[in-house]
């Protein structure tokens, strides 16, 4: 038995010999080899702050890093890509959200502020109506109105909206472009087509919308309206039903 240890020996004492020098080198003592992995390892806000504010690391490490004092330190990036730079004084020391990127940093202290006016609201300056009238063929009939008077202030824009109920005859013969027209001062403002034959009955027509630009001066208006009847024979008329038109003040 003692002459195969000591043959063992022999033909190993090479290896012997690295494996003590190995040792020596690296400092290894009794008890520091490989562990058994018995949890899991967990990493901890005070394990990762392994450096100092200024980029240096505590307890005798000799990572100085390959750009400035530390690649994590007071190198590549200021004072440090995650220490004393971009985001703060330290990755974890005064913290990525200390002085840094969502601190002291990059976002602002105050929301822009937007310039933007509401818009104006409108009013009513005339609610004006018309009675029932029959609008015979080959002429220009005048539709009474109530409420057809407003004034418009200075720096006030004034538009004429609204419908008519308009009763269509069976036929029209040589006719065309029959419509309502509607003037502010005498001065043709907006209209009202009316659909023509043989769509027989009464419909609902909305005025295009028509426009009074800002006058220098409080300014009294008064509204008229006028059918035009181009058919050119009897029983060819229309019917005025019903006219509202309503005037919206903004300013």
């Amino acid at each position: 038995m003692s002459h195969r240890i000591t043959g063992h020996i022999r033909r190993n004492a090479v290896g012997y010999l690295a494996l003590a020098a190995s040792i020596s080198l690296v400092g290894l003592k009794p008890g520091d080899g490989p562990r058994a992995a018995s949890a899991k390892p967990t990493v901890t806000r005070f394990q990762l702050a392994d450096q100092s504010r200024d980029g240096s690391y505590r307890h005798g490490s000799s990572r100085h890093g390959s750009s400035g004092d530390g690649s994590t330190g007071d190198g590549s990036s200021g004072d440090g890509s995650s220490g004393g730079g971009s985001t703060g004084g330290g990755s974890t020391g005064d913290g990525s959200t200390g002085d840094g990127s969502t601190g002291g940093g990059s976002t602002s202290d105050s929301t822009a502020t937007s310039t933007t006016s509401a818009p104006s609201s409108g009013n009513i300056g005339a609610r004006a109506h018309g009675s029932s009238v029959v609008a015979k063929h080959g002429g220009s009939t005048d539709v009474p109105l109530t409420g057809d008077s407003w004034t418009q202030s200075p720096q006030e824009l004034d538009l004429v909206a609204g419908t008519m109920d308009v009763g269509i005859p069976a036929s029209c013969t040589g006719g065309f472009a029959n419509a309502l027209t509607l003037s502010v001062d005498g001065k043709a403002t907006t209209f009202a087509a009316a659909p023509g034959p043989p769509a027989s009955g009464t419909l609902t027509v909305p005025f295009l919308i028509g426009t009074l630009s800002e006058p220098g001066q409080d300014t009294q208006h008064k509204l008229s309206a006028k059918f035009a009847n181009s058919c050119t024979k009897n029983g060819e008329d229309f019917t005025i039903k019903a006219l509202k038109v309503d005037v919206l003040k903004f300013r």
